[in-house]
């Protein structure tokens, strides 16, 4: 579709996905608050929209036309440096996903993916990172089944690295960086 609008997340999650033409979902990332959506064809790198966007949590959005978003980023060296800065971020963070991704073995991937995601996502009220992700969530993060996600999680809940329940992933960034900077 061509999108109209750019959405610029003001709380919540915004999960952009990829669909096989055999209906199967991947994610591609977890667009947060003060991201931009869709970045491709705010800066014509794309005149359609190319992944699909939905809601992972309850989402609130700014929604602005297109020339009223860049006209105010070409009005304001500020919000362009700032634009940029997070553009910058999102490059790494993707890289670092495809990283994780390419890791040989699914432990690899994802112990590596949570990780990354752990950093991105963290709270300085908590050494922990809480985040809403299903075991097919992280499956198709990193390119897996749920299955062998599943057995791969359960074996870091046991070794204390993650815990999960109904509220999500919990995330033990500090002590997951001590297998993560080995692997």
């Amino acid at each position: 579709d061509t999108p109209h609008f750019i959405y610029a997340v003001r709380s919540g999650l915004i999960k952009i996905s990829d669909i096989s033409v055999d209906g199967y979902e991947q994610m591609l990332w977890l667009a947060k608050k003060y991201d931009v959506v869709p970045l491709e064809w705010l800066f014509d790198a794309s005149s359609i929209s190319p992944f699909f966007y939905t809601a992972h949590t309850d989402v609130e959005v700014f929604v602005i036309p297109k020339n009223d978003f860049l006209n105010r980023i070409n009005s304001d060296p500020v919000v362009l440096s700032e634009i940029n800065r997070m553009i910058s971020i999102k490059q790494k963070q993707l890289l670092e996903h495809i990283g994780a991704t390419l890791k040989p073995k699914a432990r690899d991937k994802i112990t590596h993916m949570l990780y990354h995601i752990g950093q991105r996502f963290e709270n300085d009220a908590s050494p922990n990172t809480v985040i809403q992700l299903t075991h097919q969530n992280i499956a198709n993060l990193v390119g897996i089944t749920r299955e062998t996600a599943s057995l791969e999680l359960l074996q870091l809940k046991q070794e204390g690295f993650i815990d999960y329940g109904k509220q999500g992933v919990t995330i033990r960034i500090e002590k997951l960086s001590e297998i993560v900077d080995t692997v």
